[in-house]
């Protein structure tokens, strides 16, 4: 028995230490796909917020464009009493 491990013994530690490489490798990828689905549940969250806040803005816009389409609308009336 010692001699086959004597003999082997390179082999052996090269099988363990392979099994261990993958062991590890396996552990990273699924750390990484569940860092992966962080991301994309955070890319998602930020769209939203950025889809939210450009509807706001364009909301605010349209309020603007007709606040001026009054104040032009008075312009317009105090040029034709002033003539």
């Amino acid at each position: 028995m010692t001699d086959i491990l004597k003999e082997f013994w390179s082999v052996i530690m090269g099988a363990v230490g392979a099994l261990v490489w993958m062991l590890r490798l396996e552990a990273r990828a699924a750390l990484n796909a569940a860092a992966i689905s962080e991301l994309k549940r955070q890319r998602h969250e930020d769209l939203q917020a950025a889809r939210e806040a450009r509807d706001a803005t364009n909301r605010r816009l349209d309020e603007i464009r007709g606040d001026l389409g009054e104040v032009r609308d008075d312009i317009k009336t105090l040029i034709r009493a002033m003539k």
